[in-house]
């Protein structure tokens, strides 16, 4: 479920940041998606838990 910023009121920075994002209701739903996408494509991403929703989503992946 995506929520775009302009339909928050009065958001919070976290909120913010939140908007817009594709949000999965576990790590393994995430992971899945993240593989497929990752496979099709160059970008490191990794999933992680929101502290707005408290869903996952995929975000850039650190470096090491």
């Amino acid at each position: 479920m995506k929520v775009h910023p302009r339909e928050l009121v009065d958001p919070t920075p976290d909120e913010v940041g939140c908007a817009g994002k594709v949000a999965f209701e576990s790590f393994d739903l995430a992971n899945k998606v993240n593989r497929i996408r990752n496979a099709r494509r160059d970008l490191a991403r990794q999933p992680y838990r929101c502290r707005c929703c408290h869903k996952w989503h995929l975000g850039t992946a650190k470096r090491k």
